[in-house]
């Protein structure tokens, strides 16, 4: 056997060598646990331990070292032989001595079983408020490193004086288990473990009998498939059978058998294993406890094993140790109850008591990025900081280490955006008020033998702020895609739908779910729509998380006081933070369905503006019946200040907005109509229909937060708008002509079209084109760039021209200008959204002095109105009649014509058209159930619309809900909080809501029948198509009103309805030949569209019969450089330069030939796929170095800040070679913009300009002065007018 070096300040003993020294990476991987020990005693208790290798260590010696240097030379002696065995023991005892004492703890009496490790050092789950190792004082850590030692070297006598160490024997003995050599244990050495721990009636994980050594030395790849193997293979444990059992079987007690196992694994935990531990990294342990023996003789590990391999004993001690606490243990089946899949969620689930992968001297932000890092890798955190530095500040250098100790075959997720990870430093907001949000989605994990989720956790990302991040801080709050139980059929292996449904609702909503080193509670949950409509994934569930605690977090009589850290969060329960939202208290008289939607007004995504003072809020009591419903007024003075502080311009009309337990719309008004003002002239007032949320605001104090006017969206210039196919069909049935809207199709593609081929052959022209026809509008968050490459085609398109490419010498823009026709022609052909120029979206509000006439309404703008084919141009809309509506629309009834009348009192209300108070049902109500809270509304006062339009009557009585075979299943919140207290009452109105709102509803599949039965029958108003549209109008408020919906009922429904076994329209399907011309959409898809978007579409391809274009200013590097290189070669015999090109070539082939297969994988549609691969491309590309640098021609000038010379000839290199490839673009795009400009350079139009990418951001062009320009008008301008357009409109700042 080896032994170890030996020292002469150490004695040397044959007893003292490590028997297991010549197992194959035994000495790395006894290293690597006692490195790992070593390290998490210094990062949690600052010990400063040393790690001093090679040195022999015999603990009858004494030395005089330091209480840090005895520390380490005990672990070093305990690792080499029961490393796994006993150090995490003897750990988990110093730190349950430790925790009271730092932290004045009470400690448990009784330890529950099964939880030896949970808050050892190898698993970091500290009870929130352990403080980091700075805060330690000298004396502190003085009297930890006493206990420290004293405890490892009684660890220490106790081996050397067992047995297995005794001098009396010329060797370890040993004893051979399945071919391997195993040491046996002496009883003392048991009866010393078992001393610990007095085992409860909790249930533990269990491992093969008496296979300790495997567990601590067996292979990953062992550990691994055991874990997956649960049922396998895998029977309690015990390294002790008392030879004197009398005793307790006199007593009618079982010995308890209690193991522990954790594994270094590269998967994800596997949901019901039937470990309850989730420690992945540390070393594999079994630990046993039973009676204590007063035998001293050895263990007799033969003999064991042939009673553990007797089968009659497996049985009947398995039977006999089931007890109480089987049903944990067993393998999880279709037939198991609810509480059992959530008890396998709750302690092997993604969100599973935490195994110490978290530092707390780890940012939080360092966490979440290392946290996505390894779960794409399927790895540990904790293994991954031991490797990197998890605390590094720059986002670049952690992703570069971590790109290290992560296999290479694998992709590196999307890294998040430079903005969005320095704004998560210290406050989680960016100085624009956006907030870092924290996202991620909860996935069926295939296949399901590895359980039941995986968690996916995306980039860190900046949105518009909340009232809740504003509040507590966006770092509390952690957002959850949840898939429908209907998405996958992995549920079937837990158990049925309604088991699975249940057990999923109950663990997120009353389970404490750990991550990231807090711990979260679910409290919302909310429908998610189809992100696009090639998604073939149902639709599925938002959750949302808050961070009631954590080791970051105080535990103080604040409440979330203002200005916290992401460092220093302030603990709060549950049901503090909802109360403080909700005020319990005061809203009993609700529902707890409705209650419970009312927590999304603190999600809304919102601009804060100005605080109101309690004295400035005006009570608007509700008249019947209620005409303004969701609409009230806000003062002039304070709707300035609003705007000022939103960056506008101008004072809008109104503010859809949020400001305490109210929502709504708020008109301006002037000043004076108020007869309440404050001393800054600011009221707001808030109608009972408004007031979502009890208590009034001028009731009651409430914090800056709740009294902070909130918009979420205010009114604007409106623009044309276009028709849905619901439109379309009432209108057709309410006898406007197909031909009125075949003509309305043609004339806007025929004018797309047109200035498209306008705008050809000039840059600036097809600039203006893309602003203004395409409507593109930069995002407030800038460019955001994929590679070396612009992420939106929009921006690419921008950049090629704007680097004096046109599409006859480049076909990547060709290609982008086709992608924008072909598109634009998809959507019309799928939508046929037709744009009609004289009508428009608008927000529609209440008339506040009631001068409307029943059938009248108000329309003004703010900006004239130019229809160019028929002259109008106008910015009032007066005496003419409309056609007003309101999507969804499925009744006859839900588009009305109604009179346009300019009023002079209601001359201030622009961009919105007002609704008449006067009457018995508002009209809003009318256009399919709507209200004046922020609905938009559609005007159209085109006369060939409007004149053949035939106006219908409103149904008298509608199906009511039990005609609709609803079920209401919500209660009164005061029944739900009979005899419960404030947490009790929270807990059950998030379960109640949770089970409620996971179910998928009926509102898609009963629009769908709707529209199946509409065109079997042809007709809108037959009774079943208005059964359907009555039920499509219940289920929209469905969740708020507590309508719930069986399978049965549905069926039921639609066997009244006369849907049942109706086929799909033949233009949902794109079927031609099915095709039924008397159908609108038929027609107009099918004899209208499609024939039009072929036509354009070839007639766009001929323009360039010529596919590819070589660009000579491009390649002129590369050809040069390579000519030069033969030069060199042939007349000088110098071949550095051609090595280097070929070098070049060679890499720059290898990062195609990737691209190439991985692009053609099976995913690779999939959007972020194609982005981490276009990053991790772009990565390696930009890793090729020239292989002689020295060379003049390539050596980067000194001048320049990055190696220009190189890049360019390294892009001139891609582009020659591989010109056809859309990566290229990805990945030197900038650089080739760079060429091309400066070749193009043209002294008559004087010197290209640089500018920063923050100003360029918000530039954009202006329209009229550019066409002005190209009609060589710009010499008759005088300087003065240069920066006007015409009409004397002024140019905006931010044009160019």
């Amino acid at each position: 056997m080896d032994k170890h070096p030996t020292s002469p300040a150490t004695y040397s003993s044959p007893y003292l060598q490590n028997p297991f020294s010549k197992r194959d990476g035994a000495a790395k991987q006894i290293r690597a646990v006692r490195d790992k020990i070593i390290t998490d005693l210094n990062l949690r208790y600052g010990l400063d331990l040393p790690k001093d290798y090679g040195r022999r260590y015999n603990p009858s010696i004494q030395r005089k070292e330091s209480l840090a240097d005895q520390c380490s030379r005990h672990i070093e002696f305990l690792s080499l032989w029961q490393d796994r065995v006993h150090i995490p023991a003897v750990i988990q005892d110093f730190e349950e001595w430790a925790q009271p004492v730092l932290m004045k703890w009470i400690p448990k009496e009784k330890q529950e079983q099964g939880t030896l490790y949970s808050q050892s050092i190898l698993s970091f789950n500290r009870q929130n408020a352990i403080a980091t190792a700075a805060s330690f004082t000298p004396e502190q850590k003085l009297h930890l490193l006493e206990e420290l030692e004293r405890r490892l070297g009684e660890e220490c006598k106790l081996m050397g004086d067992s047995e297995v160490y005794s001098r009396s024997s010329s060797s370890v003995r040993e004893t051979s288990v399945n071919g391997k050599t195993e040491p046996k244990l002496s009883v003392q050495r048991i009866d010393k473990l078992l001393k610990r721990k007095k085992p409860s009636s909790t249930p533990v994980p269990s491992v093969d009998l008496l296979k300790l050594s495997e567990l601590a030395y067996g292979t990953q790849d062992d550990t691994i498939a055991k874990r997956q193997s649960p049922s396998k293979d895998r029977q309690v444990s015990t390294a002790s059978i008392s030879k004197s059992s009398d005793s307790a079987e006199s007593k009618g007690s079982l010995h308890h058998a209690t193991s522990f196992e954790t594994t270094a694994s590269s998967t994800p935990p596997v949901i019901f294993s039937q470990s309850n531990a989730t420690d992945l990294t540390s070393a594999a342990t079994s630990f046993v406890e039973t009676s204590e023996s007063q035998s001293t003789d050895l263990f007799p590990s033969q003999e064991a094993l042939e009673i553990a391999n007797d089968e009659e004993f497996k049985a009947s001690f398995t039977e006999a140790c089931r007890g109480s606490f089987e049903p944990d243990l067993q393998p999880l089946s279709p037939s198991s109850d609810t509480g059992v899949i959530v008890k396998g969620l709750e302690s092997s689930g993604p969100f599973a008591r935490e195994d110490g992968t978290v530092l707390p001297t780890i940012p939080f932000r360092n966490r979440y990025e290392l946290q996505r890092i390894a779960n794409v890798f399927g790895i540990s955190v904790k293994e991954l900081v031991l490797q990197v530095n998890g605390e590094e500040p720059n986002l670049q250098s952690l992703w570069q280490d971590a790109r290290k100790f992560t296999p290479k075959h694998q992709m590196m997720p999307e890294k998040s955006s430079m903005d969005a990870w320095n704004s998560a430093q210290n406050t989680f907001f960016h100085e624009s008020g956006s907030s870092v949000t924290l996202w991620g989605s909860l996935e069926w994990a295939h296949p399901p033998n590895k359980g039941m989720f995986r968690v996916q956790l995306q980039p860190l990302k900046l949105e518009r702020s909340c009232r809740f991040h504003r509040k507590f801080g966006a770092d509390r709050f952690f957002t959850l895609r949840v898939p429908s139980l209907e998405a996958s059929a992995a549920h079937s292996t837990f158990g049925s739908v309604d088991q699975v449904h249940g057990a999923i609702a109950t663990w997120l909503a009353r389970s404490t779910h750990c991550f990231l080193g807090r711990e979260w509670r679910a409290f919302y949950v909310e429908k998610e729509k189809r992100r696009s409509k090639e998604s073939k994934e149902k639709e599925g569930f938002k959750v949302y998380f808050f961070a009631v605690d954590g080791f970051d977090f105080a535990s103080t009589n604040s409440f979330s006081p203002l200005n916290e850290r992401t460092k220093s969060r302030t603990k709060l329960e549950l049901e503090k933070f909802l109360n403080w939202h909700l005020h319990l208290s005061e809203n009993l008289g609700s529902t707890d369905c409705k209650l419970f939607q009312r927590i999304r007004l603190g999600l809304s995504k919102t601009h804060p503006t100005v605080i109101f003072e309690q004295a400035e809020f005006i009570h608007l009591p509700d008249k019947e019946p209620v005409m303004n419903d969701g609409c009230a007024r806000i003062s002039m003075s304070a709707a300035i200040h609003i705007s000022e502080i939103l960056g506008l311009q101008n004072v809008p009309s109104v503010f859809q907005g949020r400001i305490a337990g109210a929502k709504g719309m708020w008109m301006v008004d002037s000043d004076e109509k108020f007869q309440k003002l404050s001393d800054r002239r600011f009221a707001i007032e808030i109608s009972d229909s408004q007031l979502k949320i009890l208590p009034h605001p001028q009731n009651c104090e409430l914090d800056i937060e709740q009294r902070t006017f909130e918009v979420t969206e205010w009114s604007r210039p409106p623009r044309p708008a276009s028709l849905t196919t619901q439109f379309l069909t009432i209108l057709r049935a309410r006898g406007v002509p197909e031909e009125v809207l075949k003509d309305a199709l043609l004339d806007e593609t025929h004018s797309y079209f047109e200035s498209l081929k306008e705008s050809l052959s000039d840059p600036l022209l097809l600039r203006t084109w893309l602003q203004t026809v395409q409507h593109y509008a930069r995002s407030p968050n800038g460019i955001r760039y994929l590679g070396s490459w612009p992420d939106d085609h929009h921006e690419q398109s921008i950049q090629l021209l704007e680097s004096e490419f046109l599409p006859a010498n480049c076909p990547a823009l060709r290609e982008l200008l086709r992608d924008f026709l072909k598109k634009y022609f998809d959507h019309y052909i799928d939508k046929l959204a037709i744009t009609i120029p004289r009508s428009t979206y608008v927000y529609c509000i209440a008339d506040p002095y009631g001068v409307l006439a029943e059938d009248e309404i108000h329309l003004g703008f703010s900006e004239n109105w130019k229809d160019s084919k028929t002259g109008f141009s106008d910015n009032i809309v007066d005496g003419v009649e409309v056609l007003v509506s309101r999507s969804p629309a499925l009744l006859p009834s839900d588009i009305q014509r109604r009179k346009a009348c300019w009023k002079r009192e209601l001359r201030h209300f622009k961009d919105v058209v007002v609704f008449p108070t006067t009457g018995q049902e508002p009209l809003a109500s009318l256009l399919s159930g709507g209200d004046y809270d922020g609905d938009r509304v559609i005007v159209v006062w085109d006369h060939a619309f409007v004149s053949n339009f035939q106006n219908v009557g409103f149904l008298k009585s509608s199906p009511s809900e039990n005609a609709c075979h609803l079920e209401n299943v919500s209660k009164k919140l005061s029944v739900v909080a009979q005899d419960k207290d404030q947490a009790a009452l929270v807990d059950a109105i998030v379960t109640a809501s949770f089970s409620f709102n996971l179910k998928s509803d009926f509102l898609g599949l009963c629009n769908v029948e709707h529209e199946k039965l509409v065109y079997a029958t042809n007709t809108l108003s037959s009774s079943g198509a208005i059964l359907l549209a009555t039920l499509a109008g219940y289920l929209v408020d469905a969740s708020k009103q507590g309508w719930s919906l069986s399978l049965d009922a549905w069926n039921q429904v639609r066997a009244e309805s006369g849907c049942k076994g109706l086929g799909y329209p033949a233009y949902k399907q794109d079927q031609p030949s099915r095709h039924k011309p008397t159908n609108i959409i038929d027609f107009l898809k099918f004899e209208v569209a499609f024939p039009e978007r072929e036509t354009k579409l070839t007639e766009f391809a001929q323009m360039w019969p010529q596919e590819q274009f070589t660009d000579s200013h491009l390649t002129v590097c590369w050809t040069t450089a390579r000519d030069l290189a033969e030069r060199e070669r042939k007349h000088n015999a110098d071949s550095r330069l051609h090595d280097a090109l070929a070098n070049l070539s060679i890499e720059v082939d290898q990062v195609i030939d990737e691209w190439r297969k991985k692009s053609s994988q099976r995913n690779s549609q999939d959007e972020r796929h194609f982005t981490k691969l276009v990053e991790h491309l772009f990565e390696r590309f930009c890793s090729i170095t020239p292989l002689h640098s020295e060379h003049l021609s390539i050596a980067p000038c000194a001048w320049e800040n990055e190696n220009s010379r190189w890049n360019s000839l390294r892009a001139s290199c891609l582009y020659t070679k591989h010109r056809s490839s859309n990566l290229v673009w990805y990945m030197v795009g900038q650089d080739l913009c760079q060429m091309k400009l400066k070749a193009s350079k043209n002294a008559e139009k004087g010197p290209n300009r640089t500018v920063c990418s923050s100003i360029y951001s918000t530039l954009q062009v202006n329209a009229k002065l550019a066409r002005r320009v190209k009609n060589l008008e710009v010499e008759e301008l005088e300087g003065d007018d240069i920066g006007k357009g015409s009409d004397d409109e002024e140019v905006d700042g931010t044009s160019y």
